[in-house]
């Protein structure tokens, strides 16, 4: 009985059901980091089904189920099987655990189908615009706190009702207030991005394709927004992902998050950027108009750490760069040739 239990804890954990001891339960999973990646990846393949638009019979629902656990190479059966395994759990219960996850999945998608077109009519979506030259800071109904830079543009619910998710283009810092019910999902250019309760940055300028996600603390997922089948990364504390163009989030590496983060203390750090990239953010912050009479230029890669300074002594140093002279008028900059 006590097996059956364990697993009926998951089987809630997944579909979001509460209960009085619900809690206790999801606070010892997901200090289980190895598990809690697990239990992760099938809560990205559960919530697809229950959003699904358009209701689909029960078996057919299944058959889909089961194809991306495959593609998954089977997170849900080695998840439920390791956490079997520590508590010997036998063959009988891990099928009662499917058998559950069924049971409960049918009323859920039901559910969903149901309300989904009346939840998201009601759904009052802000919009915030950054101008150049300024930064904001907001904290969203369910007390997330967001920085955004200059140039940032936001989309969000005014109330988050029965999901939690925002709509990014440019730079921002999120400290996500904790939710395991109800998880945190950032679209970016074409990365979704999602957490729990967390501290992270994500850097998403357009018309670049290129999205970073790097975090501060906790545990946040990377993936393609346009593939329910993407390769999906998670990136721990001091850790960065990339996700290029086409291409899949790159594994995360070890970085000094404070590089990160120096943007909202005046700070530039670029390593390996074009100066293209370096300009773009020099006019999102100081409102001025580059002109460069070598467009060549702007491919050069630099390696580039500006201190908190004023706008003077940062163009004195991207003259040197550019090995330009600086011609001032207005608010138009004009970097020529020596």
């Amino acid at each position: 009985m006590r097996e059956k239990k364990r697993l009926q804890f998951i089987a809630r954990y997944l579909s979001g059901k509460k209960s009085k001891r619900f809690s206790k339960f999801a606070r010892k999973v997901e200090s289980d980091t190895e598990f809690f990646k697990e239990l992760s990846q099938m809560k990205s393949i559960w919530d697809y089904d229950v959003n699904l638009v358009e209701p689909k019979p029960a078996e057919e629902m299944w058959q889909d189920f089961q194809k991306r656990l495959r593609y998954e190479k089977n997170p849900t059966r080695r998840a439920v099987s390791q956490y079997a395994k520590r508590r010997r759990i036998s063959r009988y219960s891990f099928a009662y655990a499917f058998a559950i996850i069924v049971l409960l999945l049918l009323p859920l998608s039901i559910f969903v189908y149901n309300n989904v077109e009346t939840t998201e009519q009601t759904v009052q979506y802000s919009e915030i615009r950054v101008p150049h030259g300024q930064r904001h800071t907001l904290q969203l109904s369910d007390g997330t706190r967001i920085i955004l830079d200059s140039g940032s543009y936001l989309r969000y619910p005014s109330t988050f009702s029965n999901k939690r998710v925002v709509y990014l283009k440019g730079e921002a810092f999120f400290e996500v207030t904790r939710n395991p019910r109800k998880p945190f999902i950032v679209h970016a250019n074409k990365a979704r991005v999602q957490v729990l309760g967390t501290k992270f940055n994500i850097r998403a300028w357009e018309p670049s394709h290129k999205v970073e996600v790097a975090v501060k603390e906790g545990l946040v997922s990377l993936q393609r927004a346009d593939s329910t089948d993407a390769k999906m990364v998670y990136i721990e504390k001091n850790q960065i992902s990339i996700l290029e163009d086409q291409n899949p989030p790159i594994e995360p590496m070890s970085t000094d998050i404070s590089h990160h983060l120096g943007w909202m203390q005046n700070e530039i750090r670029f390593e390996s950027a074009s100066i293209g990239q370096v300009f773009e953010q020099l006019q999102r912050w100081y409102e001025y108009n580059f002109v460069i009479s070598d467009s060549s230029i702007l491919q050069q890669k630099v390696t580039v750490h500006i201190l908190n300074t004023n706008v003077e002594d940062v163009l004195q140093i991207m003259g040197r760069l550019t090995g330009s002279c600086i011609e001032r008028e207005g608010n138009q900059i004009r970097f020529i040739e020596k």
